[in-house]
């Protein structure tokens, strides 16, 4: 039955016209064969040529003059898309050859009540992976999502039907967008997961925006009403992971002070959070001793794991 379900493929762009060639070659290069790509043109000057994408007939370029942003370029891909599948592919990431036979296979398996299906990624960065992220199929997603971003766009397929029952990404959030709408699914659907790396993800060295700041500060707002579920301990942790991560878009937006205040919240909420500390001392002494100890505490921890049997780059969340 999964053989015959078209799945639409969603890429937005913008102004990266070679990497989205690039993108778009590994869908084509899909073992699973019954689909078709929009390119979303997020009013990219110039405007991403159709000679530039390869040549094949599931290929389609929709633009918007205008820029809109990630959350809006694909909303319009949703409202175009004619499978009954719907996934989404950032334009510097890539997929695997098996990456949507694996989830479509898992989404159809796992029945009507799974709305989407996610896979694992390597992260690249200058060359060699950094980072490798597997779901844990015995995971508590709800639960995650009030803490972190626990999927990734590029890593998912979901359902049109619920898609368009969700109203898809929400138009005003910049950088959470896609986070806030795993919240809203996982709401009310299952999730399968395919515990393998079949994705291929380029670290992102854009400095952050003030847009992107404000988005944090608003999705964080809008999860108030779930912190007070949780146990005194859990909503302390998890509001410093929030603390914290305002603090490292604070300090990379260069406001030290508002970074230390940030650190400092974060740690006085949840004082096993070392890592609040050790930034808190990177806003008072500076970048480059900050660099140096990060590289050493790096080295040292990824030997201690081999040491112990572990991959250094796993996390399972």
């Amino acid at each position: 039955m999964s053989a015959e379900l078209l799945v639409t493929v969603v890429i937005p762009t913008r102004d990266r016209q070679e990497l989205v060639a690039t993108a778009v070659a590994s869908i084509l290069r899909q073992s699973y064969s019954r689909l078709e790509a929009l390119v979303l043109d997020d009013g990219s000057r110039p405007p991403v040529a159709r000679a530039a994408l390869p040549d094949d007939e599931r290929v389609q370029l929709l633009r918007l003059e205008s820029p809109r942003g990630s959350g809006a370029a694909r909303n319009v891909g949703i409202r175009h898309a004619r499978g009954s599948l719907v996934a989404f592919l950032d334009d510097d990431d890539a997929w695997r050859p098996d990456m949507l036979r694996r989830l479509v296979d898992a989404l159809v398996s796992h029945g009507e009540e799974a709305a989407a299906a996610e896979c694992g990624y390597d992260l690249w960065e200058d060359g060699r992976v950094t980072f490798r992220y597997v779901p844990d199929p015995g995971r508590d997603l709800r639960r995650m999502l009030i803490e972190r971003p626990a999927l990734q766009p590029s890593t998912v397929l979901v359902r049109r039907s619920a898609l368009e029952e969700l109203g898809g990404f929400d138009e005003e959030l910049q950088r959470t967008e896609d986070w806030e709408l795993w919240i809203r699914l996982a709401d009310r659907y299952d999730v399968a997961v395919v515990p393998e790396v079949l994705v291929d993800r380029q670290a992102d060295h854009s400095k952050p925006t003030e847009a992107m700041l404000e988005g944090y500060v608003e999705l964080v707002r809008r999860l108030e009403p779930r912190f007070a579920q949780l146990s005194p301990a859990e909503r302390r942790r998890v509001l410093a992971t929030h603390m914290f991560v305002e603090g490292l878009l604070h300090a990379a937006l260069g406001r030290p002070a508002d970074a230390r205040r940030a650190f400092w919240a974060a740690w006085r909420r949840d004082p096993r959070r070392w890592l609040a500390l050790a930034h808190l001392s990177r806003t008072v002494f500076g970048e480059r001793p900050w660099l140096a100890a990060r590289a050493v505490w790096r080295r040292t921890r990824a030997l201690a794991l081999r040491t112990a049997g572990r991959d250094p780059l796993v996390r399972r969340w």
